[in-house]
């Protein structure tokens, strides 16, 4: 029940600057005609619209076919939007990310996120939560506001090494076959914090190359109170976080 409409045409310029084979830091500038409405709260702008971001980011992870299982990543940074036409700041957005993977064995690992984001102004950014990538159990984009924060926890293993379908025509071999469990905490919101969300399950990953990842999960929602009855699937493509 809240949408908002937003047509933009414009461009950027990026540059980063690298300190090591792991760290840089980067700055974008973006200059861009929007239309924005957000219905649900009855605002509307129309112009040309500024940003300025500038991050810094550190990545030593080490990658399998699924994604990551081992090093650090994390990177934060900050941006500002303003109206060119009237020269008014119209947001502020702070935003951090973290994430660490502990090699558990050869081919298991733990791995954790956690994810920050703050934008404040008379017109802030809104970010979202829900679905494969972000908080499991929940519908995409389920959960919005102009503050977010997300806790993900995972335990990566084998599942199958090798899985063959033999046809009439010939055979289909299938390889990378991982597992995980997993449990998520987070909530978007704009006023007040509410209460955490959270989901707990299991899911399965096979990688054929590529961003060619799929991942299915089940999940149980829980609010660390109680839990839900009911299993919520998640179906994505896409490499683990």
């Amino acid at each position: 029940g809240r949408y908002v409409r937003e047509e933009r045409v414009g461009g950027y310029v990026e540059l980063a600057y690298p300190f090591s084979r792991h760290d840089r830091v980067e700055t974008q500038l973006s200059l861009r005609h929007a239309d924005i409405d957000r219905q649900f709260e009855g605002q509307r702008l129309e112009g040309w619209l500024a940003t300025a971001l500038l991050s810094y980011t550190h990545d030593s992870s080490l990658w399998i076919l699924t994604g990551p299982l081992e090093g650090r990543r994390y990177s934060f940074g900050v941006s500002q939007t303003v109206d060119y036409t009237s020269s008014r700041r119209l947001n502020t957005t702070l935003f951090g990310d973290l994430r660490q993977y502990l090699r558990l064995s050869r081919r298991s690992s733990l791995a954790m996120r956690y994810a920050a984001r703050h934008s404040v102004g008379r017109l802030p950014e809104y970010f979202s939560l829900g679905g494969s990538w972000t908080l499991r159990g929940y519908p995409w984009m389920s959960l919005w506001g102009s503050k977010m924060v997300l806790v993900n926890e995972e335990l990566r293993f084998p599942l199958v090494d090798r899985l063959m379908v033999r046809f009439p025509f010939g055979d289909i071999d299938f390889s990378s076959f991982r597992g995980a469990a997993f449990i998520d905490a987070g909530n978007a919101w704009s006023d007040t914090f509410g209460s955490w969300r959270g989901s707990f399950g299991g899911g399965a990953r096979l990688g054929l190359g590529g961003v060619f990842v799929f991942r299915l999960d089940a999940a149980r929602r829980t609010d660390f109170r109680s839990v839900g009855n009911h299993t919520h699937w998640d179906f994505f493509f896409g490499w683990d976080f």
